[in-house]
């Protein structure tokens, strides 16, 4: 038998639940969650119920998800109590779920753009972006800046650590008022995020004053 490995499972749906039984019965050590109803042959097996998807990602070394489409999977990971509360360094993460390849294209892009600061093309990031979910825009727009406020107050990135250099460069060019000033306009824009009026004038409105931030 291969070595036992300490797995986490988030959503124990149709897909999920015999995904997570086959680990159960090669032997790991699996922790999982999921909203709804654990289905019978999970709650009966050796898996051990977590309270949250962060205690998962706590508890595993190696995490799972398996939810029905974008949104879920942005709740998960960064909502309350989401997977990335629960991570420190080291752990991995696999989704896969069922979501949509445009917001995944589309949030790496607002990501790209937004790395660039002063720089970006926030036409073209608007242009290539818009046909996305204008809350996964909104959301990944949130926790990029949240990493700059983070990293400009001296902490580590909670959601991009990867592009710690590239946060910092932009926390010692940005102006504090003025990127508070977006976080508030951002807070706002969520608060209708699924208004039928939600449009790319929004967006880009948006990505123009995040570029000001950087601007004397």
């Amino acid at each position: 038998m291969s070595a036992k490995l300490k797995l986490g499972f988030v959503g124990l749906g149709i897909m999920g639940a015999p995904m997570a039984g086959q680990l159960i019965k090669a032997g790991h050590e699996v922790f999982v969650y999921t909203r709804s109803k654990v289905a019978p042959e999970i709650a009966q097996s050796s898996a051990i119920q977590c309270a949250s998807a962060a205690e998962v990602a706590q508890k595993a070394d190696i995490i799972f998800t398996m939810v029905p489409d974008t949104p879920d999977v942005e709740r998960v990971l960064f909502g309350e109590n989401g997977i990335v509360s629960g991570l420190s360094k080291g752990k991995i993460v696999v989704d896969m779920s069922s979501i949509s390849p445009i917001a995944i294209q589309a949030s790496r892009y607002i990501l790209q753009a937004m790395s660039q600061g002063v720089r970006i093309n926030w036409l073209d990031a608007a242009e290539k972006t818009n046909k996305a979910q204008f809350s996964i825009l909104l959301a990944t727009m949130q926790r990029w800046v949240s990493d700059v406020q983070a990293v400009s107050n001296g902490s580590a990135p909670r959601y991009y650590p990867k592009h710690e250099s590239t946060l910092k460069a932009l926390s010692q060019q940005a102006r504090t008022p003025k990127l508070l000033r977006f976080w508030k306009s951002l807070l706002q824009a969520r608060r209708s995020e699924n208004h039928p009026l939600a449009t790319r004038i929004q967006l880009e409105a948006l990505l123009s004053q995040y570029q000001q931030i950087f601007e004397d």
